[in-house]
C-alpha cells in the first residue's frame, strides 16, 4: 500500500526520477491526481474520487504513450492507449502488459456505475476502495520500475530524505499508509536520522495534539493530521529551495522532540 505516493525514498525523489523519462508536466498530472483521488476518498466524496481515478489513469498512459513514441500529448483516448501499450513490445512484460491492465479495470470505474441499484447497497464507494487500491499498487512500481528497480524496496518504499524533522517525516509516512495504520517497528525503520526514542516522543506529542491516533494495531492519522500532512507535502513539492526548507525543518523537529 503507498501510498506514497508516494513510493520509496520521498515524494520529490520519486517525481525527480520520473521526469529523467517522462515529461514533468506528465509527472505532475499523475501526482496531482494521485493525490486528490485519494483526498476525495478520504472525504468519501465518491464520484469525484473516481473521475480523477479516470484522470490519474489518463496521466500515466501519456507518460507510457511517450515512452512508446517520444511524442507528448495533451489528451488522449484511454483504451487505445492501453491497446498500443500491450502491442509496445520494446517494453518489459510487466510494464505493458500487467501496468495496463490495472490501468484498464481502474478505468472502468471512473464513472459512477449505470443501473439500478438495491437502495441499501450503493457499490460506489466498494469502487473507490478498489481505484485507491489500484492507484497505490501504480505507484509503488512506478517507484519499483523507474527508481528502485527493486520491489523489496518498493515495499519498504517510505524511506525520506535526510534532513525532515521526525514529525513531518511521520506526518508524510503516515499520510502515504492512510487508511492503513503503520506499526511503531515499521515507523522506527523508515524514519531517517532521529533516533528511537525521539521518534517515540514525537508521536506522543503528536498524539496530544490530535494529529494521531493510536491502536494496538499501529498508528494513524486523525483529520486534523492529513490536514497538516497535506500541508507539508505541497511544501515539498513548491519549496523552490530544498537546502533551506531541510534547515528550516531540522529546526521545527528539535522543537518539537524538546516538548
Amino acid at each position: 500500500m503507498i501510498t506514497q505516493a508516494a513510493a520509496t525514498q520521498s515524494l520529490d525523489r520519486l517525481r525527480i526520477a520520473l521526469i529523467v523519462k517522462f515529461p514533468s508536466e506528465k509527472v505532475d498530472e499523475i501526482l496531482k491526481h494521485y493525490n486528490i483521488l485519494r483526498r476525495e476518498a478520504r472525504l468519501e466524496h465518491w464520484e469525484t474520487c473516481l473521475v480523477n481515478g479516470g484522470k490519474f489513469v489518463e496521466a500515466v498512459l501519456k507518460c507510457f504513450h511517450y515512452l512508446c513514441t517520444g511524442t507528448e500529448l495533451d489528451a488522449i483516448k484511454a483504451n487505445d492507449e492501453i491497446k498500443r501499450l500491450e502491442n509496445a513490445t520494446h517494453l518489459s512484460d510487466f510494464e505493458r502488459l500487467t501496468v495496463s491492465r490495472a490501468l484498464r479495470l481502474m478505468y472502468e470505474f471512473r464513472n459512477k456505475r449505470g443501473g439500478a441499484h438495491n437502495s441499501s447497497f450503493d457499490p460506489i464507494k466498494t469502487d473507490c476502495a478498489l481505484v485507491v487500491a489500484i492507484s497505490n499498487w501504480v505507484m509503488e512500481e512506478l517507484t519499483r520500475l523507474y527508481l528502485t528497480n527493486d520491489a523489496t524496496a518498493a515495499k519498504a518504499r517510505l524511506v525520506l530524505r535526510p534532513g525532515l524533522s521526525a514529525r513531518i517525516q511521520l506526518e508524510i509516512l503516515l499520510y502515504r499508509e492512510f487508511p492503513a495504520r503503520c506499526a511503531i517497528k515499521d515507523l522506527i525503520r523508515w524514519v531517517h536520522d532521529h533516533s528511537m526514542e525521539n521518534i517515540r516522543v514525537t508521536l506522543r506529542s503528536m498524539r496530544q495534539k490530535n494529529l494521531v491516533h493510536e491502536t494496538d494495531a499501529g498508528w494513524k492519522l486523525t483529520e486534523s493530521g492529513m490536514q497538516e500532512a497535506e500541508a507539508e507535502i505541497n511544501k515539498l513539492h513548491s519549496t523552490p529551495d530544498n537546502a533551506k526548507l531541510v534547515i528550516r525543518r531540522k529546526a521545527k523537529g528539535a522543537k518539537h522532540a524538546r516538548k
